[in-house]
């Protein structure tokens, strides 16, 4: 498996690469929202459920505009198509366990086999 600097190398010079890439990330965040769910649904201490669900939801937010927070839609705070941007997370200083566990909570139970 390419390290994960190559593959942002690759996707820098092909479009088509960087898109699937994307679609694939997206992906993964909604597996991930959808076991967020199902995981605070079955908590035995509904505290402790609403935590775990509500740092998902946070830790979503910062990956994807579709789980990003709005704002106040009255006000039009916090539209993000008022103004673009784009976010880069530099993880190429990442300690290797912390990349293993984002790596590892990315994949679906079929792709961790």
């Amino acid at each position: 498996m390419p390290d994960r600097e190559t593959i942002r190398r690759w996707s820098e010079g092909d479009g088509a690469l960087a898109a699937a890439i994307l679609s694939a990330r997206e992906l993964g965040y909604l597996d991930r929202a959808e076991a967020a769910v199902e995981a605070a649904k079955s908590a035995e201490n509904a505290a402790a459920g609403r935590l775990a669900f509500d740092a998902e939801k946070w830790f979503l937010g910062k990956l994807s505009r579709a789980f990003a927070d709005r704002g106040d839609k009255a006000t039009g705070a916090g539209d993000a198509a008022a103004v673009p941007h784009a976010h880069r997370i530099d993880l190429s200083d990442a300690p290797m366990d912390v990349l293993r566990y984002l790596a590892e909570q990315s994949l679906g139970d079929d792709d961790q086999r």
